[in-house]
């Protein structure tokens, strides 16, 4: 069987960052006040998540 991956190796260390519609788009509207969200702020964009202190997007 072909491994079909060039090279034998797969990069693990691949970065995404989610659409900031993500969690909103399909949340019931009940619950879309406390869905996570993006919030663009002048010195960076933070994730929002219920009860947590902001966490900037493609930070660690």
């Amino acid at each position: 069987m072909t491994m079909g991956i060039k090279d034998g190796y797969v990069s693990a260390d691949g970065h995404v960052v989610e659409p900031r519609d993500l969690w909103t788009r399909r949340m019931d509207t009940r619950f879309r006040h406390r869905a996570p969200r993006v919030e663009s702020r002048p010195e960076a964009d933070y994730y929002l998540i219920d009860g947590l202190a902001p966490l900037p997007v493609g930070k660690e």
